[in-house]
């Protein structure tokens, strides 16, 4: 019986490791130049997932600002008395940054751990 399971376990193992080497294309752990990979968890939404990964995709590649504008106030103060010195610094800003969202193409995608990997351009 142990020797059976043990031939069992060897041989899964064996056929196992080479069918999930082959599931996880290359492009996933190599992303080919001018190319991008987005992974996204998958649940039973494969399209939804789809969704998500080029939006963060589109919205990551379009990162190219058009304009910055950065606003705020800042204050230092140094108070000694008795021998003791006391400082304290505030910077209170607001940055905000506008760009344009740019359009990706989809070239490929695959499953990898349960993500939806797609390969963008």
């Amino acid at each position: 019986m142990n020797k059976t399971l043990s031939t069992v376990l060897v041989t899964l193992t064996l056929v196992s490791a080479p069918a999930l080497a082959k599931k996880i294309p290359e492009w996933v752990s190599s992303t080919p130049t001018g190319q991008s990979v987005y992974c996204v968890p998958a649940g039973s939404n494969i399209d939804m997932a789809r969704k998500v990964a080029l939006q963060f995709a589109s919205e990551d590649q379009g990162r190219g600002f058009n304009k910055v504008d950065v606003s705020g106030s800042e204050s230092a103060k140094t108070i000694a008395h008795d021998g003791a010195v006391d400082s304290q610094y505030n910077m209170n800003t607001e940055t905000i940054a506008t760009g344009m969202k740019k359009s990706v193409q989809l070239l490929d995608e695959a499953m990898v751990d349960g993500s939806l990997c797609v390969l963008v351009k």
